[in-house]
């Protein structure tokens, strides 16, 4: 279950106010249960369904959280390109298939802690899934003996992170990315933030992205996590034509000027040696991506370290602590299983 931490950890009348969300996983909350394949909305049943205890009812979100990734990796049976073949489905679809199948919210059921997951909540949820039900996992017969142990390093971590392991695609790629960083335990640039060079490039080669591509060349050839931000970004004539990372972007709100950031992912980007980014919503003219500043400095140094990361994704004591009302009151902010979002808001900043 999704569990947000304080809810306002500090607010003042000054130039900033602090909100402090933190997501602990779902993981302890449920026992396992399969979760790949294409799901057929005929016969798909809850493998877990709530037996009329609270426990049983707060288990319901987890158990959507899995569903929805499963959807948005596997995709819906009948849900297909003009073609016939299966389309990824978006929120709004996948939406509809959990509201189909899951119990609607009910004022006894919400007092037990029941939730019913809504669009805004799954696109958060969705957030840098791949589509592939064909794919498959990738083998490690089919990697080189040489970055064979990279990387099972690195399918390991998109497990924890993705629930699934690497396609062999990504394995394909992951191996140049290697060769590149030269760094297979990630000491110098941390195997997360590499994983995030894996996958975004991936995705530029499957979708042929010319512009992406020469963005990663350039990368590779200046070598900023070696050679310092500064030379890379003068080659690249500003941060806006650096290389974009989806995994380690979050969202900035124009209208009220706040922001979304996070020590782990800026300490990520500093190790990468490229700026922070995020994407800045206008909901007059759409959403677009920029460059952003550092905002926590030296205090981020550190956080983004896989070892400790994957050391710490349970917290099934402290659930003991926390009562359903608690997440009732609580607005919900879903990004990662072990990152720390503090959204601030500074006059300085605001237009």
């Amino acid at each position: 279950m999704d569990i947000p931490g304080d809810a306002c950890v500090n607010c003042t009348h000054g130039n900033y106010y602090l909100y402090r969300y933190i997501e602990y996983s779902a993981a302890y909350m449920m026992s396992t249960f399969e979760n790949t394949g294409v799901l057929d909305p005929k016969t798909w049943k809850n493998p877990q369904p709530p037996d009329g205890s609270r426990e049983s009812w707060m288990k319901q979100w987890g158990v959507q959280k899995a569903v929805v990734k499963q959807c948005r990796r596997f995709g819906i049976d009948g849900y297909t390109k003009p073609d016939g073949s299966l389309k990824q489905p978006g929120r709004t679809t996948i939406a509809q298939f959990i509201a189909d199948k899951f119990p609607d919210e009910t004022p006894k059921t919400f007092g037990l802690g029941y939730r019913l997951a809504k669009v805004h909540v799954i696109g958060k949820w969705i957030r840098g899934i791949e589509f592939a039900p064909d794919e498959g996992d990738y083998s490690p017969d089919d990697v080189s003996r040489q970055w064979k142990s990279y990387v099972a390093r690195l399918s390991m971590i998109s497990e924890f992170w993705y629930s699934y392991p690497l396609t062999p695609k990504q394995a394909e790629i992951a191996q140049d990315v290697g060769n590149e960083f030269q760094d297979p335990l990630g000491k110098q640039v941390d195997l997360l933030p590499q994983l995030a060079v894996v996958r975004a490039l991936t995705n530029a080669e499957r979708d042929d992205f010319p512009g992406d591509l020469q963005s990663f060349a350039l990368y590779f050839t200046c070598a900023p996590w070696e050679s310092g931000r500064d030379f890379y970004e003068r080659k690249i004539k500003g941060i806006e034509s650096a290389i974009r990372l989806p995994d380690f972007t979050l969202p900035m709100h124009k209208g009220g000027g706040w922001r979304d950031v996070s020590p782990v992912y800026e300490d990520a980007l500093r190790q990468l040696g490229v700026p922070y980014t995020g994407i800045w919503y206008d909901f007059r003219d759409g959403s677009r991506d920029i460059g952003t500043i550092d905002h926590y400095g030296d205090k981020s140094k550190g956080a983004c370290d896989w070892k400790i990361i994957l050391k710490n994704q349970g917290f099934g004591e402290l659930l003991k602590t926390i009562r359903p009302v608690d997440m009732a009151s609580a607005r919900w902010l879903e990004q990662a299983k072990w990152e720390q979002v503090e959204r601030i808001h500074d006059e300085d900043f605001n237009d």
